[in-house]
Formats: C-alpha cells, structure tokens, sequence
C-alpha cells in the first residue's frame, strides 16, 4: 500500500496532467494554424501600408528631422505614415521598398503555411539586398 504522501502526490499530478490542457487537440492545432495565418496577413498589412507610405511620402510632412507650420500632411496614413516613410527612405532609400516587397513576401509564405527556410539566412541575405 503506498504511503500518504505518495498518493497526495500522484493526485497533484494527475490535478496538473488534467489543468494542462485547456482545449483539445484538434481546437488547439486550429488555433495555432489560424494565428500563424493572422501573422502572415499581418505582415502582408505591414508591408502594404508601408509601401503606401513611402509612395505618398512628401517631403514637405512633419516628421523627426522635418519642422511644418500645421500644413495639411500629403501621406496617406497621416502623421505616423510620414514619420515612417521619412525614416525608411532616408536610412534605406529606394531599397526601403525591396525590404517592404520581402516582408509581404515572407507574409505570404507563413499566410500558405510554406516553410520559410534556413530562416536566419534569409533574414541575413534580405539585408544584405536591401542595404
């Protein structure tokens, strides 16, 4: 016959085996595939507005190294869309847009469940491209 403290224990841990799982397996596979599909779309989302960003950029927007007198912003997305697009092409340039194409790209793939790949040296190789 086991000892006391030996069956409080095997309760503990059937009490921990049975409070680990909050939803079944399958609800659970479902939800992690849908939220790596909400990290693809929202990197595409990403990529997007800051390519509307960078194409509605003028240069005339306050931003970080730009003082205006309250004129009307020309960005698209308003006071963060010209601080963004300020900062991006003036540290990458053209290649800000390279950068933006990659990242929607790489939204896509997790979007489809695609493997992405020796994900560090893509990474590496996409700054390589872009600066």
């Amino acid at each position: 016959m086991a000892s006391p403290a030996r069956r409080s224990r095997s309760r503990a841990s059937n009490r921990s085996r049975s409070s680990e799982a909050f939803l079944p397996a399958g609800a659970s596979a479902f939800l992690s595939r849908r939220l790596i599909e909400l990290v693809g779309l929202l990197s595409i989302a990403a990529a997007l507005a800051g390519i509307a960003a960078m194409i509605t950029y003028t240069p005339s927007d306050p931003s970080w190294n730009t003082a205006s007198s309250g004129a009307a912003i020309g960005n698209l997305l308003g006071p963060p869309g010209a601080i963004a697009a300020d900062l991006v092409l003036q540290s990458l340039g053209a290649a800000g847009f390279v950068a933006a194409i990659l990242l929607s790209v790489w939204g896509w793939r997790v979007f489809r469940h695609q493997d992405i790949g020796r994900l560090w040296l893509r990474a590496l190789g996409g700054v390589a491209a872009v600066g």
